[in-house]
């Protein structure tokens, strides 16, 4: 922790996130990350712009950056269940997948109805091989949001890896005609 700020100190710092932000928002990365920097060079105990920072830098591949700027938004709140997902995701990326796990988990303990994170948990165990993990979490991610594309998705390839072919074409049917009814309601929907 650094020496208090003034309100109106934290009121630029504030104004310069909400700017990172509307750039982020129209693409602009590198302006929303020169804004977020400003707002933690004027208030270096703003969680939250150091969470947007990690944002902007894991959307520019620079997994390092982002990594170093959730750590420190952790530093500021350990209780920001958000933080340590979106740590427990760029480690999983890194390929820090003990780290990772680490991270994943104690989001879980912070936010145990998150049914995304223990997808993220479940991609980690696919990751180490460890599918038995994998199965376990992804099911659960399943049952806390059953419209969780990525963990059905998941759980097909964990299937058709432990030999349960029939469990992994119902549920890459499941994935295709979920992304077929968002297809046909945005058609240039990208990711569809």
């Amino acid at each position: 922790m650094v020496a208090p700020i003034s309100i109106e100190e934290k009121d630029l710092a504030n104004q310069h996130l909400d700017r990172s932000i509307s750039f982020a928002m129209c693409g602009k990365l590198d302006q929303a990350i020169e804004a977020a920097e400003k707002a933690v060079e004027i208030d270096p105990d703003f969680s939250q712009a150091f969470n947007k920072l990690g944002d902007y830098y894991l959307k520019k591949g620079q997994l390092e950056k982002a990594k170093e700027a959730y750590r420190k938004a952790i530093v500021i709140n350990p209780e920001s269940e958000n933080s340590h997902f979106d740590l427990g995701r760029t480690l999983a990326m890194l390929g820090h997948y003990d780290e990772a796990l680490d991270s994943l988990h104690t989001a879980i303990d912070l936010k145990p109805d998150h049914g995304e994170t223990y997808a993220h948990i479940g991609q980690v165990y696919f990751a180490k091989q460890d599918y038995e993990n994998a199965v376990s979490n992804l099911q659960t991610a399943l049952k806390k949001d059953s419209t969780n594309i990525m963990a059905s998705y998941l759980l097909g390839i964990v299937s058709a890896k432990i030999g349960k072919e029939s469990q992994a074409r119902q549920l890459f049917k499941a994935v295709v005609d979920k992304y077929s009814q968002l297809i046909n309601i945005k058609p240039k929907f990208a990711e569809g």
